[in-house]
């Protein structure tokens, strides 16, 4: 089975066309929708059946036996989170230097486009929209990106 990683212009041309399964993440049912859309409508350009593609979304599920159970944990889970890692880690990320990078500010204004991202730039994206959509301060992004990595994280029994 050839499983493909990510949301880039590349990755879904690569997927449309070879992919079996697409491992993804999006922040929104909206934004899934329109990848599911998109991905679908490229492989049947090229001559494929779209229901052929399995499209797998990245979730984090953070279960206990009880909803206060799960809550507890995920919790424990954002406590675990080093702020000033990640934000050396989020800054790397984000082709900053650290010391540009605070904290309890927003994301800097004049951040690198995905053209000039090497490497996840998928995940570059999702991070940069949801940081905008949402006006997240760096430490609010680092709770959301924590152990999830961006991924959707849901907590219940």
């Amino acid at each position: 089975m050839l499983v493909q990683a990510g949301s880039s212009q590349n990755g879904k041309a690569f997927a449309a066309r070879w992919a079996e399964a697409v491992f993804t993440v999006q922040q929104t049912l909206q934004e899934a929708q329109a990848f599911y859309a998109d991905l679908k409508q490229r492989a049947a350009a090229h001559g494929r059946d779209p229901h052929g593609i399995k499209i797998l979304p990245g979730i984090v599920p953070v279960i206990g036996d009880t909803e206060a159970e799960a809550a507890d944990l995920d919790r424990e889970l954002d406590r675990l989170i080093s702020p000033e890692f990640a934000r050396r880690q989020l800054a790397r990320l984000l082709k900053l230097d650290p010391d540009a990078l605070g904290l309890d500010g927003e994301l800097p204004e004049n951040l690198p486009s995905e053209d000039e991202i090497e490497g996840s730039k998928s995940r570059y994206t999702l991070i940069v929209n949801l940081a905008r959509r949402e006006k997240l301060t760096a430490r609010q992004l680092i709770g959301r990106l924590g152990g999830g990595r961006g991924h959707r994280t849901f907590a219940g029994p």
